[in-house]
C-alpha cells in the first residue's frame, strides 16, 4: 500500500484552497456573497472522507466487489444522515432505495474450485488467470512442475510428459520509473509473448501453462488488473463493449494461462529445483528432490450474465413548486482498481477518493443551507473503468433515436421518458463522447413542448438509464468547485 498521507496531501490541499472552502480552522472568511453553508466544506471533512475511501479496508473499491459495496454504503449512509431523499431503485413494498443497480455481465473465478498447490502448500490467491479460448469451464491438473526457462524455442519440448505442468518465466521489470505508455506497451508485449509460448506448449500437450513474474508492479501486472481474472476480482462488461478485456481475449489459447505473483513464482521455481539469485538470475538448486515439484492447478471460470453493480442516487427537493422539477446533478465516481495480483491494494487516493470526499462535503453544504429553488441530485457512481455507453440508446426502454456522428465514439441519444422512470418529466438526453464519471460542472434544463429538457455531454445516470457511468458535468454552474471529481 502506498503512503496515504503522501498521496492525499496534494488533493486535500487543493480542496482546502478552492474558492469558498475553509481550512481546518474557522478563521478564514467566506467570499463576499457566498452562502453561509459553504463553511461546511472544510479540510477535516475532506480528509476524513478521503482517508476512508482510500483505506485498505475498502480493498481498492473495484466495481462489484465487497469493497466497492462498502464504499456505496458509506455514501448512502452519509446522504441519509444529511436528509437526502433516496432516488435509486424502487423497493418492492414502496418508496425507493439509495442504491441504484445496473446490469453487468460478470466473468469470475469460482473460488471453491480454483487454487494452487505448490510443493505441498495450498494457495488461494497470488495469481491471475487468462481464461482459455472457450471462456467458461474448469480444469483440475495434478502433476509436477517442469521449469522451461524463458520459453525460448530451444527450451520448449516437442512433447510434454504425462502430468507435467510447464513453468515459464516472463522477462519483466519494475514500472516505477516508466511512463504510462511504456507500461502499457510492455504489458501488451508480455501478453503477446506469453500467448506465443502457450500456443507451442498446447501443441506439446500442456493442460495449462504457468507464467512466473518476478516484478509484481510490472506492465504485465497492470494488464492483469484490466484483463485478467483474479480471485475475488472479476471482469465486468457493460453493454456490448468489453473494453481492454475484449482486446486481450484475442490472445487466449486453448488452455488457461496462470500468471504468478513474485511470491508464487519463487515458490514454483523452488518446487522445480530452481532459485532466484541476488542478481535476479535463476540458478539450479543442488540436491533438489523431484518430489518437491508436485503441484496441483485448479481453475474454474464462470459467468453471470445477470449480475448487478451499484451506484448511489439521492435528491434534495427544490423549494420552488415550479422549478423543483428541474435538477442540478453533482456526480463523482467512487470505484477504483481493486487489488494487484500480489494482494497490494490500489487505494485510489486521487482516483477518486479525493473527488468522492469533495462530493460528500458539497452535499453537506447543500443540506445545511437554504433549500435551493431547483432540486439537487447527488449521484455517486461505480463502473468508471467499464465501457458500453455506445449501447445506451439501444438498451433503454421508451421512444429513442440514436444519431451517430462522424467523429469516433461520439453518440447523441434522444429519448423521452416520464417522471416515474427518469425522475425528470420527459427529459431529452444528449450523450457525447463517454468518459469517466467525475463531476465537472452542472446540467442545464429548460422547458420545451414536451416538458423540461435535460441537456448534457455525458450519459445521465438515473434509475433505468442503464449506464455504468454517471454524468460528466459541465463547469457552467456557478459555485461548483472546479476540483470536484479531481483525479
Amino acid at each position: 500500500m502506498q503512503n496515504l498521507r503522501t498521496l492525499l496531501a496534494p488533493s486535500l490541499l487543493l480542496a482546502a484552497l478552492l474558492p469558498g472552502q475553509r481550512a481546518a480552522t474557522a478563521s478564514t472568511d467566506l467570499p463576499d456573497g457566498a452562502p453561509a453553508a459553504m463553511s461546511k466544506i472544510d479540510i477535516e471533512g475532506l480528509r476524513t472522507h478521503a482517508f476512508r475511501f482510500a483505506s485498505d479496508e475498502f480493498g481498492g473499491r473495484y466495481t462489484g466487489t465487497a469493497g466497492q459495496v462498502m464504499a456505496a454504503e458509506y455514501v448512502a449512509s452519509r446522504l441519509e444522515e444529511l436528509g437526502f431523499e433516496p432516488l435509486g431503485d424502487r423497493l418492492a413494498e414502496d418508496g425507493r432505495s439509495y442504491f441504484q443497480s445496473y446490469p453487468v455481465r460478470k466473468t469470475y473465478l469460482d473460488e471453491t474450485k480454483t487454487g494452487l498447490r505448490i510443493g505441498g502448500e495450498e494457495h488461494a490467491n497470488g495469481f491471475g488467470v487468462l481464461a482459455s479460448r472457450a471462456g467458461d469451464g474448469e480444469i483440475d491438473v495434478e502433476g509436477k512442475i517442469v521449469y522451461l526457462g524463458y520459453g525460448a524455442r530451444t527450451e520448449l519440448p516437442e512433447q510434454l510428459g504425462e502430468g507435467e505442468i510447464p513453468l515459464v518465466l516472463l522477462r519483466t521489470r519494475s514500472r516505477a520509473a516508466m511512463k504510462t505508455e511504456a507500461q502499457f506497451m510492455m504489458g501488451l508485449g508480455a501478453f503477446g509473448k506469453a500467448r506465443q509460448i502457450a500456443s507451442r506448449l498446447v501443441q506439446a500437450g500442456a493442460p495449462c501453462v504457468l507464467f512466473g513474474v518476478l516484478h509484481d508492479d510490472s506492465g504485465i501486472g497492470e494488464m492483469l488488473n484490466y484483463a485478467g481474472l483474479l480471485p475475488g476480482k472479476p471482469l465486468l462488461q457493460f453493454g456490448g463493449d468489453s473494453g481492454m478485456a475484449g482486446m486481450v481475449a484475442q490472445m487466449r489459447v486453448d488452455v488457461p494461462m496462470v500468471f504468478l505473483s513474485r511470491a508464487r513464482t519463487v515458490a514454483a521455481l523452488a518446487a522445480a529445483g530452481q532459485a532466484v539469485g541476488d542478481d535476479g538470475e535463476v540458478v539450479a538448486i543442488e540436491g533438489a528432490s523431484e518430489a518437491d515439484a508436485a503441484a496441483r492447478v485448479r481453475v474454474a471460470v464462470a459467468t453471470d450474465p445477470d449480475a448487478k453493480a451499484l451506484n448511489v442516487c439521492a435528491v434534495l427537493r427544490g423549494s420552488d413548486e415550479e422549478l423543483r422539477n428541474e435538477a442540478v446533478v453533482f456526480s463523482a465516481h467512487m470505484d477504483h482498481m481493486g487489488t494487484r495480483v500480489d494482494g497490494d491494494v490500489f487505494n485510489g487516493a486521487d482516483d477518486n477518493a479525493s473527488g468522492s470526499a469533495a462530493f460528500l462535503e458539497v452535499a453537506e453544504a447543500f443540506a445545511a443551507g437554504e433549500r435551493p429553488r431547483r432540486s439537487v441530485i447527488f449521484l455517486s457512481v461505480s463502473g468508471e473503468e467499464l465501457r458500453g455507453e455506445p449501447d445506451l440508446g439501444r438498451r433503454l426502454p421508451g421512444r429513442e433515436r440514436e444519431h451517430r456522428h462522424d467523429r469516433p465514439r461520439r453518440r447523441a441519444v434522444r429519448r423521452e421518458r416520464d417522471l416515474d422512470h427518469a425522475e425528470l418529466p420527459s427529459p431529452e438526453v444528449l450523450v457525447d463522447r463517454p468518459r469517466s464519471s467525475s463531476a465537472r460542472g452542472a446540467l442545464r434544463h429548460g422547458p420545451d413542448e414536451r416538458g423540461p429538457v435535460l441537456r448534457a455531454e455525458r450519459p445521465l445516470q438515473l434509475r433505468g438509464a442503464r449506464s455504468a457511468r454517471g454524468v460528466l458535468l459541465r463547469r457552467r454552474a456557478r459555485g461548483l468547485p472546479p476540483g470536484l471529481g479531481h483525479r
